[in-house]
């Protein structure tokens, strides 16, 4: 049995993603004497799977939000202290032009903040497109670092000559973006008391490789992306339903 999707348009006009699944029907001789299938609309379950992802996307904002927030205030000080100075009047023109270069610095660093807000948690379409992973990995680093507690030490082991992939960075940044905030609630939780590493690490292997679990890679090689931490693990039943998109151990 065979399944296709693709998009209908009904009599009405309207437009349905729809599934179908379909069987050969063989006479005793194991020759083809018919075709068996049926259709499924699936349109609902791709909507509500496109809220859950938003779900998670804006889950991994709020986490981020607290340290982001105690970083803003940072930069405003730093903003407020500098402007309250020059105002007083009683610093030289070169004093001065230091503490607007201090000041340009800091709104820097703020829209930077901003823009990384913005690219997590934007809404659009899968858009694939050459994506060069050891500075999408550099990008998130920066925001975590802000954000996790200072005892859990970011490490990265990054291939410096690794080749751009097809993806699609947004997506790329959620997942990587789940995968270190559960390392950082799975050190939390450790009996070090919140305490550990997180490393991320990117290189490349062969083809024959992937190909042992994945039959149909086709490609020479690949690049990889691993993220690992000193946290407890998985148990085996938790590892058997991680790819499940719907599955949590948390409450």
């Amino acid at each position: 049995m065979n399944d296709v999707e693709f998009t209908i348009r009904r009599k009405d006009g309207q437009r349905r993603q729809v599934i179908e699944s379909a069987s050969a029907v063989r006479d005793g001789k194991g020759h083809v004497i018919g075709y068996r299938g049926f259709v499924r609309d699936i349109t609902e379950r791709i909507k509500l799977e496109e809220q859950f992802r938003q779900a998670q996307k804006m889950e991994g904002i709020g986490t981020l939000a607290g340290g982001i927030a105690h970083d803003f205030n940072n930069l405003l000080g730093i903003i407020l202290g500098y402007t309250s100075l020059i105002e007083s009047g009683k610093v030289d023109i070169q004093r001065q032009e230091q503490c607007l270069g201090t000041i340009k610095q800091a709104v820097e660093r703020g829209a930077s903040l901003v823009r990384q807000l913005l690219t997590f948690a934007r809404k659009a379409d899968p858009s694939f497109e050459s994506t060069n992973l050891n500075e999408t990995i550099r990008e998130l680093v920066r925001m975590i670092q802000q954000t996790f507690p200072k005892t859990i030490a970011i490490r990265t082991e990054l291939q410096h000559d690794l080749p751009s992939v097809i993806a699609d960075t947004s997506q790329l940044h959620q997942a990587l973006l789940n995968l270190c905030v559960n390392s950082r609630d799975a050190m939390s939780e450790s009996e070090s008391g919140g305490s550990g590493e997180l490393t991320i690490r990117t290189g490349v292997i062969p083809g024959t490789t992937v190909r042992d679990k994945h039959a149909d890679a086709g490609a020479e090689e690949y690049a990889f992306i691993e993220v690992c931490d000193t946290g407890a693990g998985m148990d085996e039943a938790t590892r058997k339903r991680m790819f499940e998109p719907f599955f949590t151990t948390k409450e």
